[in-house]
């Protein structure tokens, strides 16, 4: 199941879903959190949903973790950013800082 988005959609995607779990507290695996969720980014509720139910998509998330622990990330959320780990909700704005300074 692929879903094509503009290049930008998938950084504001990214946000939107860090967003509405880690600060609201939404449920996403709540077919409407996504409904919302596609709404807000301009994008079709019913392809959304059915790319996130699709099989290609438990595969791919199977991978990804699969991935993930080889690499020793143990939480989440945990970002790597140039091999710098950054694990917990608390720790966001030290990747942001990251992100703006290129290190420490």
């Amino acid at each position: 199941y692929t879903l094509s988005l503009p290049v930008a959609l998938p950084i504001s995607f990214a946000h939107a879903v860090f967003d509405r779990y880690w600060r609201l507290g939404r449920d996403l695996s709540r077919h409407d959190e996504i409904g919302t969720l596609a709404a807000a980014l301009g994008l079709d509720e019913a392809a959304l949903i059915g790319g996130v139910e699709s099989d290609e998509t438990r595969a791919d998330l199977r991978n990804a973790v699969a991935a993930s622990l080889d690499r020793g990330v143990f939480g989440s959320p945990f970002v790597i950013v140039d091999g710098e780990p950054f694990w917990g909700s608390d720790r966001l704005e030290q990747v942001d800082d990251w992100l703006a300074r290129g290190g420490w």
